[in-house]
């Protein structure tokens, strides 16, 4: 936070959509007969390394490739008779490349998922026969505290994260905000919020991805950020999620569940009542509620991804990248809580996104909602590690009213 807010650091993570090859980008070509990849990143640090598809700008292919755009031909020398013909394909700034290259790597990163997993028990063994299911436990943390690093890092956003660790977008956003050493990442700094704030001068119609939609809920804010938007939409596949996540709760009621882990110093085990499960039933009816109060928008790009871009939603649920399409083709804002799904957006789609916090800022300013209001939504983010989120004193004054504490003149 310091690095970010106070040393200006944001500006260096603030990526924009390269518009010509130039050091520090990285370029994907497609062989024009063959159809073939290549990649090349024109490295400005010293010592590059081929092996990770990096040039010096002024070696090799370096100098052909600048200030070339997307859609150019260059010929690379080859040991035939003719030349071989590379058309560019995409420009990316090299730090977001290597994002995306995390993303479709994944089982690299991540070999022998272990969202799931089986054990054998040795009935021959007395109580040594348990030793397998405490190994699996301490393996299980190990492998959800790697995520969390990872997410923390901003290398996988939450979407991956519910993926590979095997729960659901939902219940990954109930464990984010309860870590209070990891939070969800919403913004990186002011440049930011001065650029979101820029587009909602123009633009108020939103569309919202399924798992701000269901944070807004959680957080009791949902109406009043609606009242923020022109008009707030959603797609058929988040409303569908809703539901199968509504009918999977249902089933938690009279049978016996719970969790077994390992927290770093002793094994757990939690056991759920029907209390639980019918509060977390009517967690889920409220956001599905609310979901099906928004503008239905169909799923319909003015412009597909790319098969290579499509490969990153591949296995996540079709809801999110149904919102990033829905968002470009009815000209929308993206309203997505989570910063590296917003960017990732941006980059692949460009459409313009934006979060609860600017867009509640933006409303107070117009008057479409009350200070009040604005400082209950404020609270609300702060308190469940929205990060970053900014505050000023009357921020702070008019909580200390709410909790009854009073001032006065010194």
């Amino acid at each position: 936070m310091m690095n970010l807010v106070i040393t200006g650091k944001s500006q260096k993570l603030a990526f924009t959509r390269p518009i010509e090859a130039a050091p520090d980008t990285a370029v994907l070509m497609e062989d024009k007969n063959s159809g073939r990849k290549l990649v090349r990143i024109l490295e400005t640090e010293p010592d590059p390394r081929i092996e990770s598809n990096e040039i010096a700008p002024d070696a090799e292919l370096g100098p052909t490739l600048l200030g070339r755009k997307v859609g150019d031909e260059i010929e690379v020398p080859s040991i035939g008779v003719a030349p071989t013909v590379y058309v560019i394909r995409e420009i990316r700034n090299k730090y977001l490349h290597a994002h995306y290259r995390s993303l479709e790597q994944f089982e690299g990163l991540f070999p022998g998922n272990q969202a799931f997993g089986s054990f054998s028990i040795d009935e021959t063994k007395g109580e040594a026969k348990f030793k397998p299911i405490f190994d699996s436990a301490k393996r299980r943390s190990d492998f959800i505290a790697d995520l969390a690093e990872k997410y923390r890092q901003q290398r996988l956003p939450l979407m991956m994260v519910a993926r590979l660790s095997g729960h659901s977008p939902f219940d990954t956003w109930e464990w984010v905000v309860a870590q209070s050493d990891l939070g969800l990442r919403a913004c990186i700094g002011s440049q930011e919020l001065d650029e979101a704030s820029k587009l909602l001068t123009t633009n108020r119609k939103g569309v919202v991805d399924p798992i701000t939609l269901y944070g807004l809920v959680r957080l009791g804010i949902a109406d009043k950020v609606r009242s923020c938007f022109e008009d707030l939409g959603v797609v058929q596949t988040t409303i569908d999620l809703l539901r199968q996540q509504l009918e999977e709760r249902k089933k938690e009621l009279g049978q016996d569940h719970g969790s077994f882990g390992w927290d770093g110093q002793k094994y757990q085990m939690v056991k759920y009542d029907d209390a639980y499960s019918h509060e977390r039933i009517e967690q889920a009816q409220v956001a599905l509620s609310f979901a099906e109060g928004l503008t239905l928008l169909p799923a319909v790009p003015s412009e597909a991804l790319s098969d290579d871009n499509l490969q990153i939603f591949e296995g996540v649920d079709p809801s999110f990248l149904d919102t990033i399409y829905a968002a470009q083709g009815e000209n929308r804002l993206l309203y997505c809580e989570e910063y590296m799904l917003r960017h990732l957006a941006t980059e692949l789609s460009g459409v313009g996104g934006v979060w609860t916090q600017v867009i509640a800022i933006n409303a107070t300013h117009n008057r479409t909602i009350l200070s009040s209001d604005y400082f209950e939504i404020v609270g609300k983010l702060v308190t469940h590690q929205y990060a970053f989120t900014t505050i000023n004193c009357l921020s702070i004054l008019y909580q200390l009213e709410r909790d009854m504490w009073h001032s006065r003149p010194l």
